[in-house]
């Protein structure tokens, strides 16, 4: 099953400190093989703790891109500083981090010097269960389609907006093409950070 999964253009680790039988040196293993097999490589965690981050450190010289939630990072570092957790997560070795924000903005920093924050859109919220595999999700999609970066983070955070605006993960979605359309139409909040 790894050596299929290490065929893939993007393979993806959800969930790293929730994975029991993946946490640790199986996980090294397949993104170690995902790198050498060519993959673009991606990480995101599910209910950070701090002990977690012994189990994320190990995995960043295989990740091209790590994308927790800001809350994520404060929880592995007590640091809401998106420029300091990217950094310190950076050193360890990934090639970029992609933070979400929440209702904020999304702020990415890659390992060559690229630095840029975008506000999130202006909607109703009803609900955020799934934004964040929302947003890891549609920076995925871009990602395989060889966007460049300003515009993966634009559709992960405009897919993680219309999920938002439904009740339960994945509701309002309908299509990569409507989400596209809403990337490019939906209103944008003032930007805390950029």
């Amino acid at each position: 099953m790894q050596a299929a999964a290490c065929k893939s253009k993007v393979l993806h680790l959800g969930g790293v400190g929730s994975l029991l039988a993946m946490d640790g040196e199986p996980s090294i293993a397949l993104l170690r093989d995902a790198k050498a097999a060519g993959c673009i490589t991606t990480v995101d965690l599910i209910q950070a703790r701090a002990e977690t981050l012994r189990l994320v450190e190990p995995l960043m010289p295989y990740v091209d891109f790590f994308m927790p939630s800001i809350d994520e990072t404060h929880a592995l570092m007590g640091s809401a500083d998106p420029e300091t957790c990217a950094r310190y997560f950076i050193e360890k070795g990934a090639g970029a981090c992609a933070i979400s924000l929440g209702a904020e903005d999304s702020f990415v920093m890659t390992r060559d010097g690229l630095t840029f924050a975008l506000p999130a859109h202006d909607v109703q919220v009803r609900d955020t269960s799934g934004c964040g595999d929302a947003y890891t999700g549609g920076f995925i999609a871009s990602l395989v389609r060889d966007w460049d970066l300003r515009e993966c983070a634009k559709l992960a955070t405009a897919t993680a907006a219309i999920v938002a605006t439904g009740l339960g993960s994945g509701t309002n979605l309908v299509s990569f093409d409507d989400t596209v359309r809403a990337m490019n139409s939906l209103p944008t909040r003032a930007s805390a950070y950029a």
